[in-house]
């Protein structure tokens, strides 16, 4: 353990242990009858997961292919002639949410616990920004905006040491040792490990899990502990009813004890409390603040709080019954006298950090752990599987263990850094240093006033919605074929009538001319949904019933919060078209439940386009809406104008191609407006766009140079480097 008096650097060897059963993907890559073997989805995909496999039945071979390797980009989707390709979602990984802990946190965990490393997505954060208990606590970045401390990489220490125990209420002067060691113990990171929360374990995977626990200088809580009792890294949790057998069988005590909640828990307390006077005395109990109080009052060091897996507790969720157990203990004056610790529901990095800013000391891990060493691999828990799952490799479980710390452990100081903290323990009950997205709302409501609900998709003509003055013409797609929002298929049962093709004003449905024969639907065609109401929706018109209308299961796999399916593909198909798609599609709000996913703009669109040219009030001036602004509102400098309030953001050359950097620019100038080029520097071949380019110079100057920064009408300032929390840049 660590001396309160060590102020030695702490870290966490690392090295690779590669998982011993495949982490089941997210996305399955599903090839159906329809292919022919003819190749072209070899040659599409650039990741080496399509290959031919001699056959001898097969001069080129047959296809095969390597999921894993998959990157869910769908240019083999989109590239097969015969449509026989689809990336639906993997209902083995969907269902190993469990509680708190997600199918996708789930892969995360593995693959830190794999490489000790943090997984990047090469994409920002993907995920929502507001949801229930933790995923409603936004941390404090505000020392993002200028050199952060870095305590990962060695170049500045940032402590994530707690002290566990007793501190004394007041300094006596004349026995200072005293007052530096009375009943406190100090471990080096916020984490500790509790395998009292988890079934009856193999026992290669608890001395896996003991071992780290000790390498990690850590404490781990277990239940029904065999032999004597040294140092502080095992703490024995003791039912009630096994109070006086312990003492009379334990020799030397250990430095910290847990007495369980439950029957008789208020007399073995006593009784514990006043035969191992010297011993530190934890007590493991719900949630209920009047009980938590009550037992720091009558000399509890420790406070070791449960939740259930998915976080609750009986009064709330653990992010808000933290708060209730921290100011309650503030209140009464003795916070500073008590360690309270938490657990039961730790499932990401990120819990660690936000429990400690509502008011935890430290946090217990559990079944975490379990995922690590691949015993428990998600859903409910198996009793008998965790229990028989045996840990062959004692080296390589700790390894695994130790990996996943290192890299959670990274994650807090990433958090401590960017709030600008040098130990973890000033983060504790420091709510201010967190943004609540409920007590946002609450506020947000008395400026803006409460959500009033109004028509999602006003059935307007489209003879009456205005169009751009701009020419728009269709542009044909690259690929294949069409992503789509649903699926039609024609079942065996079809006589090839022709009733569908009659009815259908989309073109869903074809036949060649001359040929009594029904074409492979054109699903990208389909409104689905929409058209169930419409007099001439295909399926009830189709005498033999053959027409199955469902959801895409490669669309359903789709996107993200941030970028849902219904997003990507209606920007797909405006940009093909230059013209909303159907109403089927969402193309006005993401599923992030945060930022401009929150607004709804109420103007009364409806009744004004509805309402015929001439009885419409009249508008002083042109009648035309107008959408110029000016970039420069100062008197100083260029005065420029756009004639849309918008212009294309910085996309820097390393991370698009030259390519598109040039459509880019050619689209800038045909709408007047301008384009940035990132931080990735200026490309020569811009220059002939120069009056709608916008070159940026940022912290690292990437490709910056005095011709380049002469020759642009807007240069953009990019300062601090906001990557590290999937924020991005601040622009000036």
């Amino acid at each position: 353990m660590v001396s309160l008096n060590t102020a030695s650097r702490y870290h966490i060897d690392i090295q690779p242990a590669p998982p011993r059963s495949e982490i089941p993907l997210r996305l399955l890559l599903v090839r159906n009858d329809a292919c022919f073997n003819c190749g072209i989805c070899v040659d599409a995909c650039i990741y080496g997961v399509h290959h031919r496999k001699d056959d001898f039945r097969m001069p080129l071979g047959v296809i095969d292919q390597q999921e894993n390797l998959c990157r869910s980009c769908l240019r083999c989707v989109r590239e097969c002639p015969q449509e026989a390709l689809s990336v639906p979602n993997n209902q083995e990984f969907r269902h190993r949410a469990y509680g708190s802990w997600t199918p996708e946190g789930i892969a995360n965990l593995l693959k830190q616990a794999e490489t000790g490393k943090v997984p990047v997505s090469g994409a920002g954060y993907r995920g929502k920004f507001a949801g229930p208990g933790f995923d409603g606590i936004w941390t404090d970045m505000s020392e993002i905006v200028r050199p952060t401390r870095d305590g990962i990489h060695g170049r500045e220490f940032i402590s994530t040491a707690i002290a566990i125990g007793a501190r004394p209420e007041a300094v006596d002067p004349k026995n200072f040792r005293a007052n530096m060691h009375s009943r406190v113990l100090e471990i080096p990171v916020p984490f500790l490990f509790d395998l009292a929360a988890l079934p009856e374990l193999h026992p290669g995977a608890m001395n896996s899990i003991l071992h780290a626990a000790e390498e990690l200088e850590t404490i781990t809580f277990v239940r029904n502990v065999q032999g004597e009792y040294r140092g502080a890294s095992i703490v024995p949790v003791i039912q009630p009813a096994d109070v006086d057998d312990f003492l009379k069988t334990v020799r030397i005590l250990p430095y910290i004890l847990e007495l369980e909640d439950g029957e008789g828990f208020n007399n073995a307390f006593h009784e514990l409390k006043k035969m191992v006077n010297g011993a530190l005395l934890s007590v493991r109990i719900p949630f209920d603040a009047d009980r938590v109080l009550d037992m720091a009052l009558q000399g509890a060091h420790v406070l070791h709080l449960m939740t259930e897996p998915d976080g609750q507790t009986p009064i709330g969720h653990v992010s808000q019954a933290l708060r209730i157990v921290h100011n309650k203990l503030v209140d009464a004056g003795i916070r500073d006298h008590v360690t309270v610790l938490t657990g039961g529901s730790v499932a990401v990095a990120e819990h660690i950090p936000k429990s400690i800013l509502v008011g935890a000391d430290g946090i217990t891990i559990d079944l975490s752990l379990l995922a690590a060493l691949e015993v428990w691999k998600g859903g409910a828990p198996d009793v008998s599987a965790i229990r028989n799952t045996a840990v062959l490799d004692q080296n390589w479980g700790v390894q695994r263990i130790k990996n996943l710390m290192c890299a959670w452990r990274d994650q807090l100081l990433e958090i401590l850094g960017a709030m600008g903290m040098r130990e973890v323990r000033r983060l504790r009950g420091e709510v201010g240093r967190g943004l609540f997205f409920d007590e946002l709302l609450r506020e947000f409501k008395t400026v803006f006033g409460s959500a009033i609900e109004i028509p999602r998709k006003p059935d307007i003509p489209k003879s009456l919605i205005p169009h751009i003055s701009a020419p728009v013409k269709r542009v044909e797609r690259n690929f294949h074929n069409e992503l789509s929002k649903f699926n039609v298929t024609v079942t065996d049962a079809c006589i090839h009538c022709g009733v569908c093709v009659a009815v259908c004003p989309y073109g869903v449905f074809s036949m060649p001319n001359g040929v009594n024969k029904l074409l492979m639907p054109k699903s990208s065609e389909c409104i689905g949904s929409a058209c169930e109401t419409k007099e001439f929706y295909c399926v009830p018109k189709c005498p033999t019933d053959a027409i199955k209308i469902q959801l895409d299961e490669t669309f359903l796999g789709m996107g993200d919060p941030r970028w849902t399916a219904d997003l990507l593909v209606s920007t797909y198909k405006q940009a093909e078209y230059g013209q909303l798609p159907e109403a089927s599609y969402e193309t006005e709000k993401g599923a992030s439940d945060g930022g401009f996913d929150r607004i709804q703009i109420v103007a009364p669109l409806q009744p004004y386009l509805t309402t015929p040219k001439e009885l419409r009030p009249k508008r002083t001036g042109s009648d035309e809406y107008r959408t110029a602004i000016p970039l420069n509102r100062r008197k100083e400098g260029a005065q420029i104008w756009i004639p849309v309030p918008w212009y294309g953001g910085g996309m820097s050359y390393g991370s698009i191609s030259l390519h598109v950097m040039l459509g880019r620019a050619k689209a800038a100038k045909a709408f007047g407006t301008f384009m940035s080029t990132g931080e990735g520097g200026y490309p020569d071949q811009l220059a002939a766009y120069r009056d709608h380019v916008i070159t940026q110079v940022a912290t690292g100057l990437f490709g910056v140079r005095e011709d380049t920064i002469r020759r642009a009408r807007i240069v953009e300032f990019k300062y601090a480097q906001g990557a590290k929390p999937g924020l991005g840049g601040h622009l000036l």
